[in-house]
């Protein structure tokens, strides 16, 4: 206040103001509003001075992505990163592609390996996972191909509620995706916690529906958050634009406000979303399951990075830092080589966040 001198903070944008209940709305009204949104969204991202081109895999949210893009330019480039049997999706990507110019990256432990150092360094922090590494390659091919800009098909699953985790009415702490235990919270040192105050996610009220509020969180605070980070930061090492349409805010808001029982309808996510883009893209790649799993990283922590990730956790410099509890992450690594399991996202915490620690404090 220029007369009184009293200032007050009040945020410029709060997504729940913006979020329209389309309770009472039939299932076709809603289906043609979110087909229109997404029309929309796809086409002012393409609007570019430079070439513009996607980053797909063999989902329905890069099928949708596609269909639209094309339908707009011709003779759009399309990169797709891709790993061995059984992770390939080669198979998906070629029928979401059909003639259009694929730029398919391969990518194995031994390419992966060559850059995830430097990936470490780019990143500045911890990172998710072996496909942030793989993005290195895919900017890479488009930069060669002079392409400008990219497009890619991030948050339609927190959005449209297209998670296995969101059909779970209680998920536990640290649960993934797919609904698998990806953390280990007891691995953390007990001296860190002492004098560590936990952050706790702030709550975005759209409505008292607990898989939309997770959805949400996800899109405002977690899972989005961290990954446009990562992808924008590989993007921006070769000097790529990257757009995200289907975070348009007015898609956004509008499918926040859609009821979820037309979300998660018949044990399968983001029902209402596939139901509109089947319209471009076709019902059998529309409907098709999730394939959550998309890279052979799980296997790589227990075989070909067996060793590094052993050194790494039986380091000195591992166990001073104080962070994680060395003899428990030995034991469940140990655990996990021997056994296995169906996911390997703590055993890549530790391993990235010591390398991490190597590239930036020593």
């Amino acid at each position: 206040n220029l007369v009184t001198g009293a200032q007050k903070e009040i945020p410029w944008y709060r997504i729940e103001d913006h979020v329209e209940d389309h309770t009472g709305k039939s299932e076709s009204e809603l289906i043609e509003e979110t087909m229109w949104q997404i029309d929309r969204a796809v086409t002012e991202h393409l609007t570019a001075d430079v070439p513009v081109g996607l980053n797909v895999s063999g989902g329905v949210d890069s099928s949708a992505l596609l269909a639209i893009s094309r339908s707009r330019i011709n003779d759009i480039e399309v990169f797709s990163q891709d790993y061995e049997a059984p992770y390939s999706e080669a198979k998906w990507v070629d029928q979401v592609c059909g003639d259009t110019r694929l730029h398919r990256i391969d990518l194995n432990w031994e390419k992966i390996d060559r850059m995830l150092e430097e990936t470490v360094r780019v990143q500045a922090e911890p990172f998710g996972g072996v496909t942030v590494v793989g993005y290195y390659y895919l900017y890479q091919e488009m930069r060669n191909a002079g392409v400008v800009v990219a497009l890619d098909g991030n948050g339609v699953d927190e959005c449209f509620l297209g998670y296995d985790k969101y059909l779970k009415s209680l998920p536990g702490e640290g649960e993934a995706i797919d609904g698998t235990l990806g953390t280990r919270a007891k691995t953390i040192c007990d001296r860190l916690l002492k004098r560590t105050n936990r952050i706790s996610v702030p709550q975005v009220i759209i409505s008292d529906d607990p898989a939309k509020s997770r959805g949400v969180a996800d899109l405002c605070y977690s899972k989005i958050p961290r990954g446009l980070r990562f992808n924008d930061r590989m993007s921006m090492q070769a000097s790529r634009e990257l757009r995200v349409p289907f975070l348009d805010n007015r898609l956004v808001e509008f499918a926040l406000g859609i009821p979820t029982h037309f979300l998660l309808n018949n044990g399968q996510g983001k029902s209402l979303f596939r139901k509109a883009v089947a319209r471009v893209c076709g019902e059998e790649l529309a409907f098709a399951p999730k394939r959550s799993v998309q890279s052979p990283q799980r296997e790589w922590l227990g075989k070909e990075w067996g060793n590094k990730v052993s050194e790494v956790i039986s380091s000195t410099s591992f166990a001073g830092r104080g962070w994680v509890d060395p003899k428990e992450a030995k034991a469940l690594f140990e655990e996990f080589r021997s056994r296995g399991g169906d996911n390997s996202f703590f055993v890549w915490q530790w391993f990235n966040l010591e390398l991490w620690a190597r590239e930036s404090f020593d």
